[in-house]
């Protein structure tokens, strides 16, 4: 008995992991020499995906872009590039907002 249970949550938790798509927030920036990068990966629920890849560019002004990468997740990057990393990290938390306002 114990090891059905078992079986049942393992079962469980990777069906709940099928439905969850992956995102990476991306916010590129001048550190005074060179570009650099700052990102941060979550996921969210798979039907808030297409939702995601319109309606980015509109919600944020044009400010941030939402692709699909060839590795299958949503990648969302700023258009212009910050102008510090300070700046950068929080591109990169607003447009975690604008996905918690938007898509949810």
């Amino acid at each position: 008995m114990f090891s059905i249970k078992v079986i049942l949550f393992a079962f469980l938790l990777l069906a709940a992991d099928a439905l969850a798509a992956r995102i990476n927030y991306s916010a590129k920036y001048t550190d005074g020499k060179k570009i650099a990068r700052t990102t941060k990966n979550a996921e969210v629920a798979d039907n808030l995906s297409n939702s995601i890849l319109h309606g980015m560019a509109t919600w944020s002004g044009g400010a941030y872009q939402a692709a699909l990468s060839k590795y299958g997740f949503i990648q969302i990057t700023n258009t212009h590039v910050a102008a510090s990393k300070g700046a950068a990290s929080a591109q990169v938390q607003q447009m975690q907002t604008l996905i918690h306002q938007h898509a949810q």
